[in-house]
C-alpha cells in the first residue's frame, strides 16, 4: 500500500523551535523505513540518523559505509563502540590526507555532492 505523509507548510523549517519535535519525528521515521541491515539499523538509530562526521541526515540518497574509529589494525573491533556510520565521500574525508578534516567543510561538500556539482558550496 501507498504510505502518504502530510506536507510541510512552505514558511516551515528544521529551525523552527515549534516544529522541533515533527522534524526529529520525520527523521525517525526514515531510519525506521529505510532498508539497512540491522546492524547498520543500530549505528543509524544510535547517531540519531546523523552522519557523525558532518552532522547531515544519513537517509539524504548518498552511500553509507561504517568506520572504525580505532582501526582494526591497531587493535580495533567491530563492537558498535568502535564503529560510526557514515556517508561515502565524509569516509573518504576522513582517510584521505589532503582533504579537509573539519565538520563544516564536509557539510559543505557532502550537500554539493548531492546535487551533483562538487564545486558547489552551501
Amino acid at each position: 500500500p501507498i504510505k502518504r505523509h502530510v506536507l510541510v507548510k512552505g514558511a516551515a523549517s528544521p529551525d523552527d523551535p515549534d516544529l522541533g519535535a515533527y522534524w526529529i519525528e520525520r527523521e525517525r521515521r526514515k531510519i525506521d523505513n529505510d532498508p539497512l541491515p540491522p546492524r547498520l539499523m543500530g549505528l543509524a538509530r544510535a547517531q540519531r540518523g546523523l552522519c557523525s562526521h558532518c552532522g547531515a541526515s544519513l537517509f539524504n540518497g548518498e552511500a553509507l559505509q561504517r568506520h572504525h574509529l580505532l582501526p582494526k589494525g591497531e587493535g580495533g573491533s567491530h563492537k558498535r563502540s568502535n564503529l560510526r556510520l557514515l556517508h561515502l565521500y565524509c569516509h573518504q574525508q576522513i582517510h584521505a590526507p589532503t582533504l579537509a578534516r573539519r565538520p563544516s567543510d564536509a557539510k559543505a561538500s557532502c550537500l554539493s555532492r548531492v546535487r551533483g556539482n562538487p564545486q558547489a558550496r552551501f
